[in-house]
């Protein structure tokens, strides 16, 4: 256990990165070598009280200022199976990451057991690297396309705040989303199939659609992105993803089809002209309205019904392996923001695949700004939406009926 531990911080930069504070800004320093703060325990509670270890476990906060970004902690359960809990920083980790970190640490465990080398592909790059690729970008102007897309702007969203609340950060709460049963989440991968798009386009057209009594006409959603098109970067563990600005214009009553269109049109362009948000935070904050408090009102981060892991075997071979599900219990609970941060906005919608076959999630929300009945109200209706239009893809958005 100890010995795959340590393989795994050394494959990995990001498990040996802390953060430093340098004038204003915030640097990465990489040690050359170090180990993971590993604890044991012998453990003999019921499954309801591990539940509640994990999440306390999960719950304790990190010295992200020079600190570990990473910990462990082994429980030992006698004849039952131990259980080895993990908790990254997501300042070096995301979603991807934590498959590539499950994946690599088995085959880890599996080699130090059977004393053989690990079949894992070399890493081509580690996290600095793309972090210097990307702050390199970030310095850059932006291309002339954001520049066009983005000077517009998009007005605030009004959903009962004050303009006070709306200046400062708050508690962000978690909500449940109701579930889109397995027959419509099915039929959402025909239609995607159907239309040469993806069921997170499907899903970020009905968001925008089902907020168009919100916003109005035209508003611009972050789409999260998992920055993983090139190859080099399929294993690489560290915080990549980042959030795509999306416009969505119903101005001339488009259909639900039309829309998904435009906004698969809008992501293939945004992509050939990536560009970190970090680059494009200013040309935002130049909208009077977006000088302080949210980026964007709203995020989608839609996780495909059938995830997988791709990576390359030792050959370099493409291969692919099915990412394990991750409870949206254990993933982002409420918790209390003291600044507002480029990716936080006022809602978060987080879409995840079930056990059968259908669709969940939860809803992320500020609740200084967003009243819980509304929140609530909201997560509703977007998936009563999904529903709808992809039952009826022919509808046009303006027709939606909704009690916003």
């Amino acid at each position: 256990m100890h010995a795959a531990l340590q393989a795994l911080v050394e494959r990995h930069d990001a498990l040996r990165t802390t953060l430093h504070r340098r004038g204003v800004d915030v640097v990465q320093h990489v040690s050359t070598g170090g180990e993971v703060p590993l604890t044991e325990e012998s453990f003999t509670g019921t499954s309801s009280e591990l539940q509640n270890t994990i999440l306390s476990f999960l719950d304790e906060p990190f010295q992200v200022h020079g600190g570990a970004l990473v910990r462990a902690r082994l429980l030992r359960r006698g004849t039952q199976a131990n259980v080895l809990m993990l908790s990254v920083h997501h300042a070096v980790c995301d979603g991807w990451s934590a498959g590539l970190l499950q994946r690599d640490f088995v085959a880890l465990y599996q080699a130090e057991a059977q004393q053989v080398e690990a079949a894992l592909p070399a890493l081509e790059l580690q996290f600095p690297d793309y972090a210097t690729w990307e702050w390199q970008l970030a310095c850059e102007e932006p291309p002339g396309f954001w520049r066009q897309w983005l000077a517009s702007g998009h007005p605030r969203m009004r959903l009962g705040g004050t303009e006070a609340a709306e200046g400062r950060p708050g508690v962000f709460r978690s909500i449940p989303l109701p579930a889109i049963p397995a027959e419509t989440a099915k039929d959402m991968d025909s239609l995607a199939a159907e239309w040469r798009t993806t069921p997170a386009n499907i899903v970020t057209a009905a968001v925008g659609s089902s907020l168009v009594p919100v916003f109005g006409k035209r508003l611009t959603i972050g789409v999260f992105a998992g920055n993983r098109e090139q190859p080099e970067l399929l294993d690489v563990v560290g915080d990549l993803a980042d959030r795509i600005p999306i416009p969505i214009d119903a101005t001339d009553t488009p259909t639900f089809g039309e829309l998904v269109k435009r906004v698969s049109g809008c992501l293939a362009h945004a992509r050939d002209n990536y560009t970190p948000m970090a680059a494009l935070a200013p040309l935002i904050r130049a909208n009077p309205e977006r000088s302080a408090g949210p980026l964007l009102d709203v995020t989608v981060n839609y996780l495909p019904h059938r995830t997988r892991l791709h990576g390359r075997d030792t050959a370099g071979h493409l291969e692919c392996g099915l990412v394990a599900e991750i409870d949206p219990a254990l993933e982002l609970r409420s918790f209390r923001a003291d600044r507002w941060g480029d990716g936080f906005g006022l809602l978060d919608f987080q879409h995840r695949p079930q056990a059968d076959g259908g669709i969940g999630g939860y809803l992320l929300y500020n609740s200084a700004v967003v009243p819980e009945e509304s929140a609530r109200e909201l997560a509703a209706t977007t998936n009563a939406a999904i529903a709808r239009f992809v039952a009826e893809p022919a509808l046009r958005v303006s027709e939606l009926a909704t009690s916003f």
